[in-house]
């Protein structure tokens, strides 16, 4: 019973994300479903995150998912790969760059190595995963 309220609560957030975040993922051309699992990975990873840092990383990994779907389970962007680790880990991470070719983590820009060997560094992904 004292799971309950809590329950609840995790349902109640997931379905505020899922109303905030259906016309982003429909834009993206993702479908409900895939919409759903992110939404209820997100809600269930980051408890204890504000509704509005939940909203962002689950656009971040509807991101990552759409990308993932149009290259193939095999052609994964590690530095994609990288950024959603590193943000699952509670890092703001942000594209930055003219052509949106670094990566902003609070005041220090990273390349796209340096961003990958940043989140290897932190056992966020496997040094073997990096193309």
């Amino acid at each position: 019973m004292n799971d309950e309220p809590e329950a609840t609560q995790e349902r109640t957030a997931t379905q505020r994300m899922m109303r905030r975040l259906d016309g982003f993922a429909r834009e993206l051309g993702l479908d409900e479903a895939a919409m759903c699992q992110i939404v209820e990975r997100v809600t269930a990873d980051m408890p204890l995150r504000t509704d509005e840092e939940r909203v962002v990383e689950a656009q971040a990994r509807l991101a990552v998912a759409l990308m993932a779907s149009r290259m193939g389970d095999e052609d994964v962007d590690p530095v994609m790969e990288a950024v959603s680790a590193l943000r699952g880990a509670g890092i703001e991470v942000e594209p930055s760059g003219d052509e949106l070719d670094r990566w902003q983590i609070g005041d220090l820009t990273f390349s796209d190595a340096d961003l990958w060997r940043l989140a290897v560094s932190r056992g966020l992904v496997e040094e073997g995963e990096s193309r």
